[in-house]
């Protein structure tokens, strides 16, 4: 198996789900929404550093 191992359990989304209903800007959203960018962010710099290329044109050349 080659390529990066990432444990599932660590993906506890059971956490970030609750039974109320609240929409828009709620603090728990935006954590969640933060912490997604940043996990976006670190992936995006590690394509670059890996393969030398930007991200549109590490695309480009699949």
């Amino acid at each position: 198996m080659s390529g990066i191992w990432f444990p599932i359990s660590c993906l506890n989304v059971s956490h970030y789900v609750d039974s109320s209903s609240s929409l828009g800007f709620t603090k728990k959203a935006e954590k969640l929404n933060g912490r997604l960018a940043m996990i976006g962010f670190v992936s995006l710099l590690a394509i670059e550093l890996l393969t030398g290329k930007g991200i549109i044109a590490w695309i480009t050349s699949l």
